[in-house]
């Protein structure tokens, strides 16, 4: 069955600028409008034309329980979703988020990643706790999108069908756009040494020479 948001009133926003940590891929952070979803997962897709380095991504999350009580979450960063995905072939890294401090915290999942060109995913599900008192991570439905050149927003899902792999779960779209910080460096395109152009001249001229 697919589950529901669940929308939360009168937060305010813990850091609008957001992380700052080399050149934005993409950022959306805001006010919290939703925070979601407990016992389900949740996906968010990217798409990169260039090469980032020193690549790190900070996720907002929501802590729905008392001070001290430890929270979990496990983050996926893959290159596939759903039906399909496998650990062995899809994953490029996973990491587990913990809190023990009530409302909002933005950790940090992933540092020194480099990624090419491509589309990556984002999966995202809670661990433990009551079903109300979990680590959630947070939407904004309204919040400006900052992105690279180049770099487009894609799909926003929630599990409804689960797998024990949870990339590999079958998801359905939402229409709000997770909060999450997303900075590298951008790798320099490819310059091509002058030698080589000297030398394509002078094959050039030597040619025109010989058919004088």
């Amino acid at each position: 069955m697919t589950k529901q948001l669940f929308p939360l009133l009168a937060l305010t926003v813990l850091a609008a600028a957001g992380p700052a940590h080399g050149a934005i891929i993409f950022q959306r952070l805001g006010d919290i409008s939703y925070q979601c979803c407990p016992g389900a997962a949740v996906a968010f897709t990217w798409t990169q034309p260039n090469t980032w380095t020193d690549v790190r991504i900070d996720i907002p999350v929501y802590h729905n329980d008392s001070a001290g009580v430890l929270r979990t979450g496990v983050l996926y960063l893959t290159n596939s979703l759903g039906p399909g995905t496998t650990q062995l072939a899809n994953e490029i890294d996973e990491s587990i988020l913990q809190s023990t401090t009530p409302g909002e915290s933005i950790l940090t999942a992933f540092t020194g990643l480099t990624l090419g060109p491509g589309t990556y995913h984002l999966i995202y599900h809670p661990v433990g706790g009551g079903y109300w008192d979990q680590l959630l991570v947070t939407f904004n439905a309204l919040s400006p999108l900052t992105t690279a050149p180049g770099v487009t927003e894609g799909f926003y899902g929630i599990e409804d069908i689960n797998a024990p792999y949870r990339p590999a779960s079958t998801f359905v779209p939402l229409y709000y756009g997770m909060r999450v910080s997303i900075t590298g460096t951008p790798e320099p395109a490819a310059v091509p040494e002058p030698a080589s152009g000297l030398l394509a001249f002078g094959a050039l001229v030597w040619i025109f020479q010989r058919r004088r």
